[in-house]
C-alpha cells in the first residue's frame, strides 16, 4: 500500500505502475474516450502516450474490485497461449480500480474494419481456439476483439468470462449471437461458420447450422 493505492502486478511492472500515481493527478491529464454506467477509458495524447487506463467505476462489498477480476482472467488467457491486449497491473484506491494497460493507435476494434473473405475467416480460427482452450466469454462479438495493421487479432475485455469447455450446444449459443450482429454481411457470416466447422460432414453442418439459426430467432 502506498499513499492508499494498493498496486497487483508483476514485480517487473511495479516500477511503472508508480508512474501513474496519484492516479486523480494522472487521469487529469487523460482524454475519456469512452464512459458507460461502470467503467470509463482515458488515453493521454501528450504524456505516457503508449499507455490507456481503464476505470471500473463500481465498489463492490465483500467482493473482488471488477478491475482486479479482469486482470486476474487477462493473465489465465494469456497463459493459455490466446492473444490479448496485455494489462500492465491494477492500481486500487478508493474503492476504485484502475487496469493499465499498453495502448496501440494502430489497432482497432474488429467491429470498425473493413472485412473481407480473409479477415472473417482469421476471426472465425481465433474464435474457435479461444473455446477449444476452455475460455468462454459470454459477450464474445467484433467489438471484444482488436485488430492490427497485419490483421493480427486480439482479445480484450475480460470481464465476464468463465474458463471451462463449453458443449456443443453453448458453442452454438454464441456463433448465434455472433450471427445476429448487425456489422456483417450475412455472405461473410457464412464464410465464418464455414470455417468454424471445418471439414465436416455436409449433413451434421446443415444439423448444426439449423441449430443455430433456431436459437437465433428467439433474440430476435
Amino acid at each position: 500500500m502506498i499513499n492508499g493505492h494498493k498496486l497487483i502486478c508483476t514485480d517487473e511492472n511495479a516500477g511503472l505502475l508508480k508512474n501513474f500515481m496519484p492516479i486523480q493527478a494522472t487521469l487529469k491529464d487523460s482524454v475519456r474516450v469512452k464512459e458507460s454506467t461502470y467503467k470509463r477509458i482515458y488515453i493521454f495524447p501528450r504524456i505516457k502516450q503508449n499507455f490507456m487506463i481503464k476505470e471500473h467505476l463500481r465498489k463492490r462489498l465483500f467482493k473482488r474490485n471488477k478491475a482486479m477480476v479482469e486482470y486476474l482472467n487477462s493473465m489465465k488467457i494469456l497463459e493459455k497461449g490466446i492473444n490479448i491486449t496485455p494489462f500492465r497491473g491494477v492500481i486500487l484506491f478508493d474503492g476504485k480500480g484502475y487496469l493499465i494497460s499498453d495502448y496501440d493507435k494502430n489497432c482497432i476494434r474488429l467491429s470498425e474494419s473493413r472485412f473481407s473473405r480473409k479477415l472473417v475467416e482469421k476471426y472465425a480460427v481465433f474464435c474457435k481456439d479461444i473455446l477449444e482452450k476452455g475460455i468462454f466469454q459470454y459477450d464474445f462479438n467484433p467489438t471484444n476483439v482488436l485488430v492490427d495493421n497485419a490483421e493480427k487479432l486480439y482479445l480484450c475485455d475480460f470481464e465476464h468470462i468463465k474458463f471451462q469447455r463449453p458443449s456443443l450446444g453453448k458453442i452454438c449459443w454464441v456463433l448465434a449471437r455472433l450471427s445476429r450482429y448487425n456489422g456483417v454481411l450475412d455472405h461473410y457470416k457464412l464464410i465464418f461458420l464455414r470455417k468454424f466447422f471445418g471439414d465436416i460432414d455436409k449433413n451434421e453442418l446443415k444439423v448444426r447450422l439449423d441449430r443455430i439459426l433456431k436459437l437465433r430467432k428467439k433474440w430476435v
